[in-house]
């Protein structure tokens, strides 16, 4: 998971009004295209971001939204279901759960212009999940959809939990930004270390030796950077690959202290 530059929420303005997830969105979306005009973008959510102005400004920037919503707000603030009736088509039937698709569906009554095609899934004990999406879509590609949408808490729990929890660099929340910022800054740099992480992990031969043992399991990230601090702390070191070459291989020999 990479991620993207993040743009913090400013908190109070000159005004008083607060600052929101959504206000945050609309200053980030000119910053993302501007720095990446031509990269696909799905952008993953849940309903904070059912809003024309939102789903519209999304749509201009060339991006593809799917968005959880609940089922009964949906079918209440949408006249064409409140006039017309929904009219589904079957996608997918399983013994666990039943895939099927809208097409063109009003996003609600003020918008009936704005137009989105409805995912739901029946679960086999009669739970539904819905999405709406401004993507083209056919009946074969509902079920491969529905599985993408459900990527967002796993892209959430990969991106920030590792931040978090004890495992990670215990990076804590914090509702605002501190004085000159600090708080903003602490988070920008902990995003900037998990980027470089990410990179190392999946194109540095050194990083990856050193991070996966010789069964090819996955070491605990937490006390692999532990040992990290410990060596570069402790020792008089030229290059990053001695670095990781001594991780990978503890035996190998001790490089002289830096005295």
């Amino acid at each position: 998971m990479l991620p993207l530059g993040p743009e913090p929420l400013a908190g109070r303005d000159e005004h008083g009004v607060q600052d929101s997830e959504l206000k945050a969105a609309s200053r980030w979306l000119p910053e993302c295209r501007r720095e990446q005009p031509k990269l696909p973008v799905i952008v993953l959510r849940d309903a904070l971001y059912r809003k024309e102005p939102v789903i519209r400004r999304l749509t201009a920037a060339n991006m593809k939204v799917m968005l959880r919503v609940k089922p009964a707000s949906r079918q209440h603030e949408t006249a064409y279901q409140a006039s017309h009736g929904e009219h589904w088509v079957c996608a997918v039937r399983h013994p666990d759960r039943h895939d099927r698709l809208l097409r063109a569906q009003s996003l609600n009554q003020k918008h009936p212009d704005l137009k989105v095609n409805v995912m739901q899934e029946r679960a086999a004990n009669g739970k539904l999940s819905e999405w709406i999406t401004n993507r083209e879509l056919t009946v074969s590609q509902v079920e491969a959809t529905i599985l993408e949408a459900r990527w967002r808490w796993r892209i959430e729990n990969a991106c920030f939990r590792p931040l978090k929890d004890s495992h990670g660099p215990d990076f804590e929340h914090h509702p605002g930004h501190g004085k000159q910022h600090l708080a903003s800054i602490i988070s920008l740099v902990a995003r900037w270390q998990q980027l470089v992480e990410q990179v190392c992990e999946h194109l540095c031969l050194w990083y990856q030796a050193a991070l996966f043992d010789l069964l090819k399991k996955p070491r605990h990230k937490f006390p692999f950077w532990i040992e990290q601090r410990f060596i570069l702390k402790r020792f008089d070191l030229a290059t990053w690959e001695q670095l990781y070459t001594l991780l990978a291989k503890p035996h190998a020999a001790i490089p002289v202290p830096d005295t």
